[in-house]
């Protein structure tokens, strides 16, 4: 079921491949994979595929996945500020440290 809802975090530009596959069946269809979470769906029509490879987001914490920022609501690498003060609002920064603190800090 496609999920829009946009929980999670943003995958690394260029980790989430759409390709054709072969299905169980002998037939061919298509497949959508994140090489950065190891997340992976196939289907038979490549609209819907392409769909959830688009709504696709990582696991909280995962390595190179990114939290969408709660002020600007920036997905990518730097935060929309009119100064340049740091790369991150600080709300986003304490989303990103308390998802990837290890358990010896928590």
């Amino acid at each position: 079921m496609l999920d829009t809802t946009g929980k999670g975090w943003y995958p690394p530009r260029g980790t989430v491949q759409l390709a054709m596959t072969s299905m169980p069946d002998g037939e061919s269809g298509w497949a959508a994979c994140c090489t950065n979470c190891g997340w992976r769906i196939t289907g038979r029509v490549k609209t819907a595929v392409a769909d959830e490879k688009r709504f696709h987001r990582c696991p909280p914490g995962t390595r190179g996945a990114l939290p969408a920022c709660p002020v600007c609501s920036s997905t990518v690498r730097r935060c929309y500020r009119d100064s340049g003060a740091g790369d991150w609002h600080e709300a986003r920064r304490r989303i990103y440290d308390e998802a990837t603190r290890g358990p010896e800090e928590a």
